[in-house]
């Protein structure tokens, strides 16, 4: 499959292309792509064009607070599409904007890890991005303890929450692996059973600021997951600083 991504600018055309193949192996719901990694990536993509058209809105800030200044960037259950991480990548291998991000995409499934790695390969990535196995139940009893080695300074997610126990889990990952002053910014399928447990957990550590999607549609791309009015989008900015 192939998704036409545009930056939302009137006087340059940024379009991107992504190359996108479903897992050839059954790894559960991260075989097909999500409509929330879908509104993730055209949002980072409107970010984008923003920041490099210079407009005085408040988007502005949100591109170079996640992106901007040598930051670490890991997206947790990417699935084998990815599709936040290879537009990141896309976007630092075309540009100059993103010269020094490290980006990290990551599953914790292992068949799922092999489809994300062919596509991340598909679209000549592998220069830009690391694939990661990256199991959250992990840190699930890591307390305080933080993995000094996957610290990053920003966290992304998409269509990541199913239930209670994966709200948890989720939330005491990114608790592990956030830096101090860090962010994350994830999209939220209102429908799905645990999410007000998850945002629960999260304002216990992190400050919401919930954005406006740029882009509800799917735009002709197939995908899982509900309608675009069912998502909302929310960065979380960590009260230490």
């Amino acid at each position: 499959m192939k998704l036409n991504i545009l930056g939302k600018e009137d006087r340059v055309d940024t379009s991107i292309l992504l190359t996108i193949r479903k897992s050839k192996e059954h790894g559960g719901t991260g075989t097909y792509p999500w409509r929330g990694g879908l509104i993730l990536a055209d949002q980072i993509c409107h970010w984008a064009g923003e920041y490099t058209n210079r407009k005085e809105i408040d988007e502005n800030k949100y591109f170079s607070m996640l992106f901007g200044n040598n930051k670490t960037v890991i997206e947790l259950g990417a699935g084998s599409s990815g599709l936040p991480s290879l537009l990141l990548g896309k976007i630092k291998s075309s540009t100059d904007i993103l010269e020094d991000i490290q980006l990290i995409c990551s599953d914790g499934v292992d068949e799922i890890v092999q489809g994300l790695s062919i596509n991340v390969s598909d679209n000549e990535l592998d220069e830009c991005i690391t694939v990661k196995h990256i199991d959250w139940n992990y840190y699930i009893n890591c307390n305080e303890q933080r993995d000094t080695d996957m610290m990053v300074d920003t966290i992304i997610f998409a269509d990541c929450i199913y239930n209670e126990e994966c709200a948890v889990v989720l939330n005491k990952t990114i608790q592990s692996l956030l830096k101090v002053g860090g962010c994350v910014v994830g999209v939220l399928p209102d429908f799905r059973v645990g999410v007000d447990v998850f945002e629960r957990l999260m304002k216990e550590r992190y400050t919401p600021i919930e954005i406006p999607i740029v882009n509800e549609k799917a735009d002709g791309f197939v995908c899982n997951g509900g309608r675009g009015k069912d998502y909302r989008l929310v960065v979380w900015k960590d009260k230490k600083t």
